[in-house]
């Protein structure tokens, strides 16, 4: 408990006045080397434990990072695929799962467009849309550095259910949703 006027001030004079007492004790000399060695060995000390805090805080924090990416990356594809199977009259599975081919028609344009969600050669999953035809290169939907080491989408009654499995560096998330079709 604080005294009444008692302030840092005050506290540094009291350290002093003891510091002065224990000198006059000494007969006026410095500190002694046991002193000094106890002095050097606890700041050692504290000097450990303070950098072994902080290389937890900063591994704990590369973590996270990489941990947020990879939601991301999750919530981009399944909003990607979302948007498109809502948007369709008819969803194919081909590949064992690999492929998903989503068919539908853009207002006023009378044309079938396919969007088309598949892992690429560099380990993304890639999207790519062509409208009767006319071919667009498919482009990647998860970041550089990302690797998708599963991805499968299973047609169950009138909805798609997707598992994806992605990586980057040590860390790895499995994801499943379920992508209910548009009512006709």
């Amino acid at each position: 408990m604080k005294r009444p006027g008692y302030t840092q001030h005050h506290f540094f004079q009291s350290l002093r006045r003891l510091y002065s007492q224990h000198r006059q004790q000494k007969g006026g000399a410095g500190y002694t080397l046991v002193e000094l060695l106890v002095y050097l060995g606890l700041s050692s000390l504290v000097l450990l434990l303070m950098t072994g805090f902080l290389a937890r805080v900063m591994g704990n924090k590369a973590i996270a990072a990489t941990q947020t990416q990879l939601q991301e990356n999750e919530r981009t594809v399944f909003d990607a695929m979302t948007v498109a199977i809502r948007n369709s009259y008819e969803v194919t599975v081909e590949n064992s799962g690999t492929k998903v081919i989503v068919k539908s028609h853009p207002e006023d344009s009378g044309l079938t467009t396919y969007t088309v969600f598949q892992v690429d050669a560099h380990q993304r999953l890639s999207m790519g849309q062509n409208e009767d035809f006319m071919l667009v290169d498919p482009q990647p939907i998860t970041d550089d550095g990302i690797i998708v080491k599963a991805f499968s989408a299973t047609v169950i009654s009138s909805s798609l259910e997707v598992t994806l499995v992605i990586q980057k560096g040590t860390q790895t998330n499995a994801f499943t949703s379920t992508i209910a079709f548009r009512q006709q």
